[in-house]
């Protein structure tokens, strides 16, 4: 028997053939699908100052969309889809949105630790003046009492090619119950080394949950005594974002040291959400919303003479 093309007088094989790939592409189609309805958005719950609303979230490395954040924020600190989430409220446009952050015991460790962040890629110097405005909320099931070193927000320096590991110059801590702001520069690190706290700058016995707490920082970079750091805080109704007609309270008047020498660092870059790298045993949850930086207070939107 002589082989051919294997086609039959009556043209069956190419048929099959044609179905054949037919369904090939509905099999890969239906994979496609759902893959992506695995990171579809949900709905849940969130309880804001004793007030329990429904939610929709949405994952922010898996379902995310190209008009979610400006290009210079970077999501590569997200391990996996349930890392970042964006939070919106079901009826209630106006309350915007937040974005929710998750460590767990069992993600994969990034850079030496676990972390669930965002990063503004954008470099500010040495002899630069740079503004900066965020909201931390802590949820009201937030695992307070379980044994915890946490970093909500940090800003970090960029190493120059082949200089060694820097401390963050600045961040924001809590350890179990207490929050602090923690500065570290070229002199602390000096005289105590990487494995010791640097200076606090600020601690206060908790973030109370359900509340938005919002910061607003100025920060002359520099790594002499020209440095500064100027900082006000409020805490505002979770319910009422836009509307919050809480006073500023300034925190924060530090004159010296912000960071370190041109030499070992090209300059300064800000992130948030959850890190540590210390052992956890439970998962953490927090938000943030609303973060801006720029040049100048108006870049954040405050007009009040305060800010100057």
């Amino acid at each position: 028997m002589r082989h051919g093309s294997g086609k039959a007088a009556d043209g069956s094989a190419s048929v099959w053939l044609r179905l054949g790939k037919s369904v090939f592409r509905l099999v890969a189609c239906l994979v496609l699908f759902v893959a992506n309805s695995s990171v579809a958005q949900t709905t849940g719950e969130l309880d804001l100052d004793g007030k329990v609303l429904a939610i929709e979230e949405r994952s922010i490395k898996c379902d995310g969309k190209p008009d979610d954040f400006p290009d210079y924020m970077s999501t590569e600190r997200l391990v996996n889809c349930d890392s970042g989430k964006i939070v919106t409220f079901d009826g209630k446009p106006d309350l915007g949105r937040l974005l929710q952050f998750t460590i767990k015991p069992s993600d994969r460790k990034l850079f030496g630790g676990t972390r669930a962040e965002l990063a503004d890629t954008r470099i500010a110097k040495n002899g630069e003046e740079a503004w900066y405005r965020i909201s931390t909320l802590i949820p009201n099931d937030f695992p307070i009492e379980t044994p915890h070193r946490l970093v909500l927000a940090q800003w970090h320096e960029l190493d120059q090619p082949g200089k060694p590991f820097h401390r963050p110059p600045l961040s924001h801590r809590l350890w179990g119950k207490e929050f602090a702001v923690e500065l570290f520069n070229g002199q602390i690190v000096e005289k105590l080394g990487n494995e010791h706290n640097g200076e606090i700058l600020y601690t206060a016995p908790q973030l109370d949950p359900g509340l938005l707490h919002e910061f607003v920082y100025k920060i002359a970079w520099a790594p002499d005594e020209s440095g500064e750091i100027q900082a006000w805080r409020r805490t505002c109704d979770a319910l009422k974002p836009v509307d919050c007609t809480a006073s500023w309270t300034p925190f924060i008047q530090y004159k010296g040291s912000t960071g370190y020498k041109n030499d070992a660092i090209k300059g300064y870059y800000f992130k948030f959400g959850l890190y540590t790298t210390t052992k956890f045993e439970t998962s953490f949850t927090a938000y943030h919303a609303g973060y801006r930086s720029g040049k100048s207070a108006a870049d954040l939107g405050l007009q009040d003479p305060m800010f100057k």
